[in-house]
């Protein structure tokens, strides 16, 4: 007959051991689980946002365009103030404008604007105008009734008109943009100053650099304007921009 015997004391502390580095993993797994989502995963969604935000103005930036045809006053690129900027630029000190209006390349109408079946005058009432030359506007003070909504501010028109100050429709852009402001390469230098209904020659600036606040972070980043001939072997020298 067999001689039952009990659990040793070094098997109990073996078990016990083991089952304390499970713990610890356990607790470090859980650690490490919490600090990502109450860390990481912000910070990740932050990057996320911002990547979009710059890409949505890149697109916007790169359908400038100009018409050289100085007669045709619905084509322009300005940049103005509507407020006192507190951002100003790293080369000159001078404050940035914190409002751009271009125009630029027609989008494609909307699917639901292509599918309608209602008359074009209806269709121009709940779409807008849907062919054209489009106008679009950057702001931080918005153009019509912001309605107790803030942040930055972008108006579409289209077609363009002769008034780079107002028509269209305005929506928020992005809510989480604290400040923005715009600087131009003309070739030899930055400057805050491009406003190509005042200048002697119809041309886009070679660059714009965009220095902003998202959620009271500073970021900066620059978009090159495709259809722009500013060069550093021809610059633009006049007093629009320069």
């Amino acid at each position: 007959m067999r001689t039952q015997r009990g659990i040793t004391l070094v098997e109990a502390l073996v078990v016990t051991v083991i089952s304390a580095i499970i713990l610890m993993g356990v607790a470090s797994a859980y650690a490490a689980a919490t600090t990502f989502q109450t860390k990481v995963q912000p910070s990740i969604e932050r990057v996320e946002a911002q990547r979009k935000f710059e890409l949505q103005l890149t697109e916007l930036l790169n359908s400038a365009t100009l018409d050289t045809d100085t007669s045709n006053l619905a084509s322009f690129f300005v940049a103005s103030s509507k407020g006192d900027n507190p951002l100003s630029s790293e080369e000159s000190g001078q404050s940035m404008p914190d409002t751009l209006t271009i125009t630029g390349l027609g989008t494609p109408a909307s699917g639901a604007y292509r599918e309608s079946l209602d008359e074009f005058e209806i269709l121009n009432q709940k779409f807008s105008t849907q062919a054209g030359t489009t106008e679009t506007s950057i702001s931080l003070t918005a153009f019509g009734d912001a309605g107790g909504r803030t942040g930055l501010f972008l108006r579409t028109q289209r077609p363009a008109d002769g008034d780079s100050t107002q028509g269209g429709m305005e929506s928020v852009m992005n809510a989480d943009v604290d400040q923005i402001g715009f600087e131009f390469f003309n070739g030899t230098e930055w400057t805050v100053a491009w406003d190509s209904e005042q200048s002697g020659a119809r041309r886009l600036p070679a660059a714009t650099r965009i220095t902003y606040t998202m959620n009271g972070e500073s970021h900066q980043f620059v978009v090159r304007h495709i259809f722009s001939d500013v060069t550093p072997d021809n610059p633009e020298t006049a007093a629009g921009g320069a």
